[in-house]
């Protein structure tokens, strides 16, 4: 059972290095991150000082204009396992200067942030 499921997030889920950044502190806080694997409900990811990050965070992708509301699920080490909840597009290239995201919801309603 175990191996079917990991099998199951492999196929759904996407091998890269792009890379991020992880907001937290209401977006006071940031530190920069590469993004290994990424799919629509998870990701992982890998931080320089994964102790400071807390259980939950924003993550930032440049390269898609991407934003996204994550809960830590599991460290080891300097990775990070992320459960992503809000996905959506951001509205300018560096999210710490503007709150002015807007989120889409998995019901398609919109929200701000």
């Amino acid at each position: 059972m175990e191996n079917k499921m990991q099998e199951q997030r492999r196929l759904h889920s996407q091998t890269m290095c792009l890379r991020g950044r992880v907001y937290f502190n209401n977006g006071r806080k940031s530190q920069p991150c590469l993004i290994r694997d990424v799919a629509y409900e998870g990701a992982r990811i890998i931080v320089a000082k994964s102790a400071e990050i807390p259980n939950e965070i924003d993550l930032y992708i440049p390269k898609r204009k991407r934003i996204a509301h994550a809960s830590v699920r599991w460290r080891r080490g300097e990775k990070l396992g992320l459960a992503l909840f809000d996905v959506g597009r951001h509205v300018e290239d560096r999210p710490g200067r503007s709150r002015t995201t807007s989120m889409v919801r998995r019901s398609g309603r919109r929200t701000g942030r």
